[in-house]
């Protein structure tokens, strides 16, 4: 993807957040909030304007104005922050010479912990999305009688040994993963991705593909069949979908694996398979 593309991409995504935050602010109630910690929890003052220091209590049974007013405050600093970085973003030269701005996500991670419990972030900060997105539950493909009884250390069972190597290689690099999460793709058809992964830096999920019976007739058709679904559904080799390959007679390449992984997901190679027995 072009550098100019991506930031098209972004300034579109920034507008969408603007919009809808323009919206919201329309029936925002008036006043400002003020909050202290009590305990374990926190309370909260509405002041009249910026001159009130204290502001009035506001009562626990009245929470909602709280976080009405949380949410104002939340949504005009993104709006601010979306101006500064759409700014940057239409002059490329800027980026040497601007100093350094909030993003409309890093916004949330400013505010005071009292705030931060009332309001809704344009992203969730990327540690919580990454806990909740490994927390899915789901049913994956079921084991027949003849597949083999291979087990990752974590305790997943896995359909290959090479499975549990890039199994292992993910965890090395500290790439989120599920294995086998269904995905219904858009002409009907569910298929069950090897490893569904998570790309932090954008929080966008990856499909990974292990094809281990490359020179099996049937296993190669069926694959064909099922990439090609892949691409119906706007999931394209390299970008949403990567795969590896292996056949009887040509094992799964460690190394190469290992290097298709660190670009597609921005990695520093530390070797992981020159390391290894082969």
């Amino acid at each position: 993807m072009q550098i100019s593309s991506i930031i098209q991409k972004r300034l579109q995504y920034l507008a969408d957040v603007y919009t809808e935050k323009q919206h919201a602010l329309k029936d925002a109630p008036e006043g400002i909030l003020r909050g202290i910690r009590h305990g374990k929890d926190f309370q909260y003052f509405l002041r009249s304007d910026s001159d009130d220091k204290s502001g009035t209590y506001i009562r626990r049974k009245d929470r909602g104005l709280a976080i009405r007013l949380g949410q104002k405050d939340y949504d005009r600093r993104v709006q601010k922050a979306i101006k500064a970085e759409a700014a940057v973003l239409k002059r490329p030269d800027a980026f040497y010479r601007s100093r350094k701005i909030l993003t409309a996500e890093e916004i949330y991670e400013s505010l005071p912990a009292w705030e931060q419990a009332v309001v809704i972030p344009v992203r969730k900060p990327t540690e919580q999305f990454v806990k909740e997105w490994r927390a899915q539950t789901y049913t994956g493909r079921p084991f027949g009688p003849d597949d083999p009884d291979i087990y990752y250390y974590k305790g997943i069972r896995m359909r290959s040994k090479s499975e549990v190597w890039i199994a292992m290689l993910l965890d090395t690099y500290d790439i989120p993963f599920l294995y086998e999460k269904p995905l219904k793709l858009s002409d009907g058809i569910t298929v069950y991705p090897d490893f569904s992964t998570l790309d932090v830096r954008d929080c966008s999920e990856v499909y990974w593909e292990h094809l281990g019976k490359m020179d099996n007739p049937k296993y190669y058709r069926d694959t064909v069949r099922k990439i090609g679904s892949y691409v119906r559904s706007n999931i394209f080799l390299g970008h949403g979908l990567i795969v590896s390959q292996e056949t009887s007679y040509a094992p799964l390449d460690m190394k190469e694996t290992e290097e298709m992984l660190c670009w597609r997901y921005g990695k520093k190679n530390v070797h992981l398979a020159s390391k290894l027995p082969m």
